[in-house]
């Protein structure tokens, strides 16, 4: 693990909103290249670890911390920086309706970056090939299958060498084979320093790829816990 931890959660309890059950006394440390595995009794993977890790849900105590500095503390412009070096796969795919679906792959980048557009675009191309497609498709997301839009959003989360990236049910609606698509992308993101987290309710989710640790949520408690929840 670097000095600095990418991402930090310092007896954090969590609460997306006054109906939902709280998570409590949350601690983890998570260094570059590292990667944990959160199995969760919430199908969906419909926990607040995410939105907090992303600085998007403030703890109702304790910290959440990124790259060495609380989500709290870190001043708005601060705030955004931070946040853009994050890649996340949402439980509940999240396009700009307006945007055809490359546009929304590469728009952290191209507003984040002063990475140039042959550059970027040949980045999503290797990124879309590892991950098993064959190209993006022209359209907007809603005429995309939700199988290949699955895999896009991998695409999109790993593009520009992240620090951390969130997957929140990442193989969902992607068939099982696929899973080594993933991995391989997983495998050469933490090799360049990317810290992966995977959240996950699926039996066995995640079971083939190497984690630093593993995680079990259960009853609003994060526990160490070397298997899945079934």
């Amino acid at each position: 693990m670097t000095e600095t931890a990418i991402l930090e959660f310092r007896e954090a309890c969590l609460q997306a909103d006054v109906d939902a059950a709280p998570c409590r006394d949350v601690s983890l440390v998570l260094g570059a290249g590292e990667a944990v595995l959160v199995s969760t009794e919430v199908r969906g993977g419909g926990t607040p670890l995410c939105d907090a890790a992303q600085g998007l849900l403030t703890p109702i105590r304790g910290e959440v911390m990124f790259a060495g500095r609380s989500w709290e503390e870190s001043p708005p412009a601060r705030v955004s920086v931070l946040r853009a070096k994050i890649g996340r796969v949402f439980c509940d795919p999240s396009w700009v309706s307006n945007l055809n679906v490359y546009d929304n792959i590469v728009l952290a980048t191209r507003h984040h970056t002063r990475t140039r557009e042959p550059a970027i675009r040949v980045s999503v191309e290797r990124l879309a090939k590892v991950c098993g497609l064959q190209g993006i498709p022209a359209g907007r997301a809603n005429t995309v299958p939700s199988g290949m839009l699955q895999r896009l959003q991998w695409v999109r989360a790993f593009l520009g060498q992240p620090e951390l990236v969130l997957l929140e049910e990442p193989m969902a609606g992607v068939p099982p084979e696929a899973m080594e698509r993933l991995k391989e992308v997983i495998r050469h993101a933490r090799s360049e320093g990317t810290a992966v987290v995977w959240v996950t309710s699926a039996p066995g989710g995640g079971a083939i790829l190497s984690f630093t640790e593993r995680y079990a949520l259960r009853d609003g408690t994060l526990s160490p816990d070397g298997s899945d929840i079934g």
